[in-house]
């Protein structure tokens, strides 16, 4: 499709669905337009799976979930993320849901942090009177 060819769907200030039910292929393929990309079968794929979930789970899934969904179809390449990131520069959880149709999804789960080392507890013994569990007293803040 054409990035010239107009599709009349009112959108978002950044460029996603103002009315979701608008969606259609013709919309998506126009979206990725909009961001200067030609959706590919590997595209579609990806955008399948997510509206799939979205419409067994009505939220759209999250990286993890997402990679789940791909890895379990048969026939779909691995959901490695430079795979996902060469479909989707702007990152698949928010250019490919867009292209989509589907609302963001839920970010705050997403952060992949490696696992911190945990600090020992601090010795409270020191500041403690005994046989007080917790401590009582007061501070203050300069």
């Amino acid at each position: 499709m054409s990035p010239a060819k107009k599709i009349n769907c009112e959108l978002t200030p950044d460029g996603r669905l103002k009315n979701l039910s608008e969606w259609n292929k013709s919309v998506a393929e126009w979206l990725a337009a909009n961001d200067g990309m030609t959706l590919t079968g590997a595209h579609w794929e990806v955008i399948d799976i997510m509206r799939e979930y979205y419409q067994m789970y009505n939220t759209s899934p999250t990286l993890k979930l997402l990679k789940r969904e791909i890895n379990d179809k048969p026939n779909t390449r691995k959901a490695e993320d430079a795979h996902l990131n060469e479909l989707f520069p702007k990152g698949i959880l928010i250019q490919g849901s867009k292209i989509a149709g589907l609302p963001i999804p839920i970010l705050d789960v997403e952060i992949e942090k490696k696992p911190a080392v945990k600090a020992k507890p601090a010795d409270m013994s020191q500041t403690l009177p005994s046989g007080h569990k917790y401590f009582k007293g007061s501070f203050q803040y300069q």
